[in-house]
């Protein structure tokens, strides 16, 4: 009687041995009728999930899981690049299963047009233009060059204006350490007005950029009052936004800008001193440009404290910020928040 326990018992273990013994990733990659690659892979029993994680010379870029064994590689890329997948078969509910992994390079071709749209950056606020009681808007700008070979032009975009390859500009030619710079950049070019700059390397150099110091300023009679400005990455901004804004107090203007990089569509909310919502909808050719107060963009000033909410549509590809201005010393704050709100985690600190 014991005997046949004991055998009972090591039958069942080397039955669910033998259920996950053979966990083999073996994947592979094709080129879809449409022109996109598309990784798969053979079904490995016992796994619920996959977890595909994506890189670029051993960088993470992404990661995602799956239930089905197919994924389509949905890149863009300026020029040839290679990515590697990496597909783990996981089952996190059963125990005995051991995850196994494999790996698979696929190429994503280079897209002139997506180059265009990405090899460069961008500064959403530029210009030469008398201000507010008696200011003077400027925009000084300093490039530090961080690579042999660096040739480029920095270009104005007018705001409100259809841009132009004859819009005007400086160039930059200097490798490491050769630098320049301009107190009032605008007006460097011969011109004056409101816009954005454009910062591109030129066709056939590298693609490394250098070194971006910009503030945005105004000469007043009580002083001179002004903030620093991050350059921003085009391709960070190619996907729809959804961006709530707390109206500020009464002490500060506000002002919205927009920079479409492709169509752009969207929607302007703002809540009236009534409580009131009122809207307005927005349409944006590629390369134009906006930067006006809530007020001449949808009719009313927003409450202080009150949300405003811009969105872009799906398919839109734009980069949305705003300013807060100081009436009294025309101190002007630019805000370029991500396309989706950042989720902060400071639970988790290590040193």
């Amino acid at each position: 009687m014991r005997k046949r326990v004991f055998a009972a018992v090591v039958l069942l273990f080397v039955v669910g041995a033998t259920a996950h013994a053979a966990c083999t990733v073996n994947v592979h990659s094709e080129v879809t009728r449409g022109g996109w690659p598309r990784v798969f892979w053979d079904p490995v029993p016992g796994a619920e999930s996959y977890h595909v994680e994506i890189l670029r010379k051993s960088e993470h870029v992404r990661s995602e899981d799956l239930t089905e064994p197919t994924v389509d590689v949905r890149f863009q890329a300026a020029t040839r690049t290679a990515l590697t997948y990496r597909i783990t078969a996981v089952n996190d509910s059963d125990p005995s299963f051991t995850a196994c992994s494999a790996a698979i390079d696929v190429t994503v071709q280079g897209d002139p047009a997506f180059g265009r749209l990405t090899r460069r950056l961008i500064l959403p606020v530029a210009g030469s233009a008398p201000g507010a009681n008696g200011a003077f808007f400027r925009t000084s700008l300093k490039l530090i060059g961080t690579f042999p070979g660096e040739r480029g032009r920095v270009i104005f975009h007018r705001a409100g204006t259809y841009p132009s390859s004859n819009d005007p500009s400086l160039t930059y030619n200097f490798n490491v350490g050769g630098e320049a710079f301009y107190d009032d950049v605008v007006a460097a070019m011969g011109q004056s007005g409101i816009g954005y700059l454009e910062i591109v390397p030129d066709e056939g150099t590298i693609g490394y950029m250098p070194r971006i110091e910009a503030r945005v300023y105004n000469d007043s009679p009580d002083g001179t009052f002004g903030t620093f400005e991050d350059a921003v990455n085009p391709v960070d901004f190619l996907g729809s936004a959804n961006v709530a804004i707390y109206a500020p107090e009464s002490r500060f203007r506000m002002n919205l800008g927009f920079i479409a990089q492709g169509p752009t569509y969207g929607i302007i909310v703002a809540t009236a001193a009534d409580g009131q919502n009122v809207s307005r909808q927005i349409q944006l050719e590629p390369g134009t440009s906006i930067l006006a107060s809530v007020r001449d963009l949808v009719g009313v000033d927003p409450e202080p404290g009150s949300v405003v909410r811009v969105v872009t549509l799906n398919g839109s590809s734009a980069i949305v910020y705003y300013t807060f201005t100081d009436n009294s010393t025309n101190d002007p704050q630019i805000f370029v928040p991500p396309q989706q709100p950042a989720v902060v985690d400071v639970s988790n600190a290590l040193q």
